[in-house]
């Protein structure tokens, strides 16, 4: 995941949070600063992962702050001590240097007790305990499909594109929360390519309520319907099952394609479908976007995944599929 500052903010502003999980009450007249923990971690992927701390003071006023000392627990043993933010990577638009995140060493697995303490001199202590879900079970497939898709001038035409398609086996007698993730690298773009991907035909990433393709030739491009940015889902249509997704991309180059399935918590599933919320809020009138937090002390969520990654090496064929 890209972490942007609208992400780090975006926790910031709900004067309530969710009413079935922790709550925090945030008013002018009581409201002392406080630090902000954004981490969503996972215990596969990079080597280094991103944790950032900031200040929020009556629910608005807010700045990063870059000299607090972050401690991480595995298992009630102390495994690091982080006292200074790293820079990004200075190519990226994003990147400036009061942005910097602290990097965390991912030396921990599914099924660790973590407990992240962070202090600062002037704000009071923040901690967050987490428990790693345990790792996912799926296979995946990708192959080179033909679907109609819309162009600018909002007509549809057969366009060429990459299916990929997971079989997860859900995690029995329990409710769960998963996250799609879909990685493109092609030999010259060390970072990757950027990907979009197509979701709104799925039952299982629409909640049940998918695009027909009847439907959504009827539908104006910028229509309302349910948005689903980080690809997240539960087990509700299929629990103790094995439940089925299928998504497409561009057809891409010469590439190596990584398929990522993230087992979340509860509260990092929420506050993804929170951002989301926010993003495409314009009514003034609609009930605030809320979200959850497990930061004691403090507000903001800390969460690790377990996850599992399968990679493709993807080889486009010379010649056409399109008839």
């Amino acid at each position: 995941m890209k972490y942007t500052l609208k992400y780090i903010l975006s926790i910031l502003l709900s004067a309530s949070l969710l009413s079935c999980e922790n709550t925090i009450e945030l008013t002018d007249d009581d409201f002392e600063p406080r630090l902000s923990l954004t981490f969503l971690g996972s215990d596969g992927g990079e080597s280094t992962q991103r944790f950032f701390v900031s200040e929020v003071y009556r629910g608005e006023d807010v700045r990063l702050i870059e000299d607090a000392k972050i401690e991480l627990y595995v298992n009630e043993k102390l495994s690091q001590t982080i006292t200074k933010s790293s820079p990004l990577d200075l190519k990226n638009e994003s990147s400036r240097p009061e942005n910097n995140p602290y990097m965390i060493k991912r030396d921990f697995k599914a099924g660790d007790k973590l407990r992240f303490v962070v202090s600062h001199p002037d704000y009071p202590k923040a901690e967050a305990n987490v428990i790693i879900p345990q790792r996912p079970i799926f296979t995946a497939e990708i192959k080179d499909v033909v679907r109609e898709s819309c162009s600018a001038s909002n007509t549809y035409l057969p366009e060429e594109q990459l299916q990929i398609r997971v079989k997860l086996k859900d995690v029995p007698n329990q409710e769960d929360y998963y996250r799609l993730k879909i990685h493109l690298k092609t030999p010259l773009e060390a970072k990757g390519l950027e990907t979009t991907i197509a979701y709104k035909e799925d039952l299982i990433l629409m909640e049940g309520k998918p695009e027909s393709k009847k439907e959504k030739k009827k539908v104006p491009i910028f229509s309302e319907s349910y948005e689903n940015e980080f690809l997240v889902f539960s087990d509700k249509l299929f629990k103790d099952k094995e439940g089925e997704i299928t998504v497409y991309t561009f057809r891409p180059k010469l590439c190596k394609v990584y398929v990522t399935i993230e087992h979340l918590e509860r509260k990092s599933y929420r506050y993804l479908q929170a951002i989301t919320k926010l993003s495409e809020e314009s009514n003034p009138f609609v009930t605030p976007t809320v979200f959850p937090t497990n930061v004691k002390g403090g507000v903001g969520i800390v969460s690790v995944a377990g996850s599992n990654t399968i990679e493709f090496t993807y080889i486009p064929k010379v010649k056409s599929i399109l008839k």
